[in-house]
């Protein structure tokens, strides 16, 4: 919710504001991954995970994520340049990448729960 606050801030404290308060628990959930990821491999496995780990994510998301950006504002600006054309256009970007969290979060929740349930299953056998 705070990203997508960010998006529609009209002021800049507040921009900055919604955008830490948006990336700090994103920030925060990545040590639970590692940790997760680094029981999931042998030991003698665990440093070549953690840096397949740091390569997927920036292929993944700092590579096309800017590249993403620019093409949705360039789609929905109508060839402006500046103007408030322009800043809309880059409010929408800023809108349907932030929604890519959504999907995060579901594939989260999906995932921890099935691990519940193999747990579960583990334990009962």
């Amino acid at each position: 919710p705070f990203l997508l606050g960010a998006s529609f801030s009209k002021s800049q404290g507040a921009f900055f504001i919604c955008l830490l308060l948006g990336q700090l628990p994103l920030f925060a959930m990545y040590t639970s991954i590692c940790v997760g990821l680094m029981e999931a491999v042998p030991e003698s496995m665990r440093g070549t995970a953690m840096a397949l780990s740091a390569l997927a994510i920036h292929l993944l998301g700092d590579i096309p994520s800017q590249s993403l950006v620019g093409i949705i504002a360039d789609s929905v600006s109508e060839g402006a340049t500046s103007g408030p054309q322009k800043a809309k256009a880059m409010q929408v970007a800023l809108i349907c990448l932030g929604s890519f969290h959504i999907v995060t979060i579901l594939l989260f929740t999906l995932s921890y729960c099935l691990s519940r349930r193999l747990a579960h299953q583990q334990r009962s056998q």
